[in-house]
This record gives C-alpha cells, sequence and structure tokens, in this order.
C-alpha cells in the first residue's frame, strides 16, 4: 500500500453521498457560503471591532455549527494560487536576517485542497537543490503528492550551539503556513547528516508541528557527552513517529558542542547508545533502520518503512505531554504555551560548570544544564487537567474540542492548587483570532486560560496579547 492522502480518502464517501443527494448538497453549501465568505473577510481585516462584528454574524447564521469550523477554514479562500513546479521564496526570520528557501509545488497543486508537506534540510557542504533532488530520487514516486520544502544554509542545527537563540526554523514554517494550504497534521521533517542532526533537534524541540521525522546519516543531536541529558530529552519525542536510518560503515565522529568531533562514530553511537535507550525508554515510535554495506553517503531509506511513516498523521492534544527546552520560544507543547522565561538559563556566560566529589566533566555539565531547562508538563484525567511549569513565569492553557466535554464543569489544577473550577464555552472569536495566528486549522483553540507565576489565572480574550515568536 503506498502513501495516500488522508483527506482526499476521506472525502470520497461524502463525494458518493453528493452523487446520489446532489439537490440537497448543493442547497446546503449554498447556505454555508456565507460563514465562509465571513470567516474570508475576519482574516482580510484589522479591526477588532469589525472581526467582532463577523464573528456576531456567524454566530448568528442557523447553519453555525462549531464542529464544522475546521471543515469551512479550509474552505475559505486564504491562499493564492502558485503555478507547479520549483519557486525560490526569501523568507525574514530573526537578528535581521533572511534565508533563501526553496519550494517545489505539485503538479496538482490546488490551494482549495489542503496539501501535506516534507521540510528538507541539507547536509554540510551541500544546498537545498541537492537535498531536493536526493528527497525525489529515493522517497518513492507519489512524492510529487507533497510540497517540499529545502531551506538553504541553515544555521540553527543543534541543541547546544551557541550563539543567539533563534527562532529560524520556525519563522519558515509559519511563513510557509501563510504561504501555502497546508494540511498542518501531515507535516513530516528529515535531513541529511547536518540535516539529519537538525531534524532531530526540529522533531525534540518542536514535537507538536510534526507528524513524523526521517533523520537520516546521523545520531541523536543533543550533546551526546552530559551525563543524562539523552534520557531527559527524548520523552519529548514520545508523539512523533521517527524513521532513522544510518550506514553500517559509517565512521563519521558525532557532533558536539560548537561543532567539535565527538570520538564515537555515528554507527557506534546508534547501535551502543540510542538503540538500546530507546528500547528501555519504551519508544516504540522510533524507528532503526541500519543499511548494510553502506558507509556516510549512500543512505537510502526503506520504501516500506516510509510508506508507513507517512500514513502518520500529528497527534493533536495528547492527554499526557512533558516537554524540556533551551529557551522560552520552545516554550510550546500541544496545549500548553509558555511565555516568558523564569529563573537561570543555559549559557556559557552564566554556567560555570564546578564538579563535585566523585564527578567527571559529562557528570557535572549535564546536571548543571538539566537545572537550566525550562519545561511544560500536563495531564488530563476527565475533566481535571493538571499542569506545571519550570522556568516559565507566565503561560497559556489552551482548550480543544479533544480535550473536555463543553456540558460538564472543568477543573484546572497548578501544582496543587486550583486556578479555575467552573464551566467553559467555546469562544468564537478566541478561536478566530489564534487560527489567524498560527494558520493552523487542524488544531483549533476555544479557550486560553493565562497563568501567571502567582497562580492566578484569567481567560484569553480578542485584545489579550500573545507573542508571534515561535507561534505553531
Amino acid at each position: 500500500m503506498m502513501w495516500q492522502n488522508h483527506r482526499m480518502k476521506d472525502r470520497i464517501p461524502i463525494l458518493v453521498v453528493c452523487a446520489l443527494c446532489l439537490g440537497l448538497a448543493d442547497s446546503t453549501f449554498a447556505d454555508e457560503k456565507a460563514i465562509v465568505r465571513a470567516i474570508e473577510r475576519f482574516f482580510l481585516v484589522d479591526d477588532y471591532d469589525s472581526k467582532k462584528s463577523m464573528v456576531a454574524e456567524i454566530e448568528r447564521d442557523e447553519d453555525y455549527d462549531p464542529s464544522r469550523l475546521n471543515e469551512w477554514l479550509h474552505r475559505a479562500s486564504l491562499f493564492a494560487h502558485h503555478e507547479p513546479g520549483v519557486m525560490m521564496l526569501d523568507i525574514v526570520i530573526d537578528h535581521g536576517q533572511s534565508r533563501e528557501v526553496l519550494v517545489r509545488v505539485p503538479e496538482l497543486y490546488d490551494p482549495s485542497e489542503s496539501w501535506p508537506m516534507l521540510y528538507a534540510l541539507h547536509g554540510s557542504g551541500s544546498s537545498h537543490r541537492a537535498i531536493l533532488q536526493y528527497v525525489l530520487n529515493t522517497f518513492g514516486h507519489r512524492i510529487d503528492e507533497y510540497i517540499i520544502v529545502a531551506p538553504n544554509e541553515y544555521r540553527q542545527t543543534a541543541m547546544g550551539e551557541e550563539g543567539p537563540p533563534s527562532i529560524e526554523h520556525e519563522a519558515i514554517l509559519q511563513t510557509l503556513r501563510t504561504t501555502f494550504h497546508l494540511d498542518n497534521d501531515r507535516v513530516f521533517v528529515t535531513g541529511y547528516s547536518k540535516g539529519g542532526y537538525t531534524t532531530w533537534t526540529l522533531a525534540t524541540l518542536m514535537p507538536d508541528r510534526f507528524a513524523g521525522a526521517i533523520p537520516i546519516a546521523c545520531s541523536y543531536s543533543v550533546l551526546p557527552y552530559a551525563e543524562g541529558l539523552w534520557e531527559t530529552m527524548l520523552p519529548n519525542l514520545k508523539h512523533v513517529s521517527i524513521l532513522h536510518c544510518w550506514g553500517e560503515d559509517d565512521q563519521l565522529p558525532t557532533l558536539s558542542l560548537e561543532g567539535q568531533e565527538q570520538g564515537a562514530t555515528i554507527t557506534q553511537q546508534n547501535n551502543f547508545r540510542l538503540r538500546p535507550m530507546t528500547r528501555i525508554m519504551g519508544l516504540t515510535n522510533i524507528t532503526h533502520f541500519q543499511q548494510t554495506g553502506t558507509g556516510h553517503g549512500g543512505v537510502i531509506p526503506r520504501q516500506a518503512d516510509l510508506e508507513d511513516l507517512f500514513r502518520h498523521t500529528r497527534t493533536i492534544a495528547p492527554h499526557s505531554i512533558l516537554q524540556k527546552f533551551r529557551y522560552v520560544h520552545q516554550a510550546q507543547a500541544y496545549w500548553l504555551e509558555g511565555h516568558r522565561w523564569r529563573g537561570k538559563s543555559w549559557s556559557p556566560q552564566s554556567m560555570p560548570i564546578q564538579l563535585r566529589p566523585d564527578e567527571d566533566f559529562g557528570m557535572a555539565l549535564g546536571r548543571e544544564v538539566q537545572s537550566r531547562l525550562g519545561e511544560l508538563q500536563g495531564e488530563i484525567e476527565g475533566q481535571t487537567i493538571r499542569i506545571s511549569q519550570r522556568h516559565v513565569g507566565e503561560m497559556t492553557l489552551w482548550i480543544g474540542d479533544d480535550m473536555i466535554e463543553w456540558d460538564e464543569p472543568v477543573k484546572v489544577m497548578r501544582n496543587k492548587s486550583i486556578v479555575f473550577e467552573g464551566h467553559l464555552e467555546r469562544n468564537l472569536l478566541v478561536c478566530l483570532l489564534q487560527a489567524q495566528r498560527t494558520f493552523d486549522f487542524d488544531r483549533l483553540r476555544w479557550v486560553g486560560l493565562r497563568i501567571r507565576n502567582s497562580g492566578k489565572a484569567r481567560f484569553v480574550t480578542g485584545k489579550t496579547h500573545i507573542s508571534t515568536r515561535g507561534v505553531k
């Protein structure tokens, strides 16, 4: 069985019914056009009062049904047409920089339909054109059903790299969301060598953006010599499907801090550390494939493994989340979002390493780094939501349809304190504002509770400021 466009597959039964009941279907569609047009106007205007007026117009419509908002957002004409073929975008990121990004638009691309996307990352000394060609040559003939995106000369690679914190990949991905009509439940990331390390990094720090990841010719990108750090960061990947591929004879040393080379080779690190560790930790979502008779170059994922991975869709609202991160713009985990850092942070200037008795450097570094990692944690049990955070001074709890029963009271606890208790109601204005902010129409947020470090909670309103750094 080859890859499938799940949205088209899901619509086949609907099309059959429509063919049998054409008159009824046409009249229903005509009635709902008013809602779709109001959504289109909502995205076009900046005036807050005008947006409120459009929301009221939608809610008064007799056809309004909150469960169908996702469908109407996808039907709205919010995306420009792009000719099939290869195009180049110059995308502004941060710190006065931009990135040249190669985009391959499928032959049948139609902005009225949402499309899956593959984010492809080149290796050291390579280019966006080279990784695009690699993907086209090795990922199967149905790759033409995907928008393929390849940034050139990107710099954010590993979690331990120095320099100013960058939202490089987040900014690129967000621009792509607003430029192309994406199926955000089927966005995948892959990369070769340096691109493979970057793939691990993005999947670890942005797991709620991806349905799957394919790191190739590499090992895990978190500092291998910081004791305990792999065990700390790997649980971030719990809800992402991963296909990890490398060559049996890959003798390239693994990366370390600031690009310095570490003693263990990629093959050794994968076979004697990463493979056993993911098995012991119960991360069955990670598939390891070692290609026999191959070194660092020429690794090709097995077609059966690719087909299996590309069947997966993104996890929307897992009932258990644990996310560790380095910077506050990485403080985003499914239905929790951090806004402000609190306490000490991980930087060489403020992180002197002092050895304790019976400690080596790796143990001391791991201890110090872990004390400076931010953390978001959450559990949903029935109508009770428990949350906690570390090094995050203010955060938002987002509520969607997959999390609670709206007609039953909800209790929200931060640590052991109740910060909210009562009924919640869908807020269409907040939902549409967040959809416009993120352009993620497949994970709708109806209610936001802003929780301060003091424990006080207040509702997110249409005028609540939410930073656009690292939006998802």
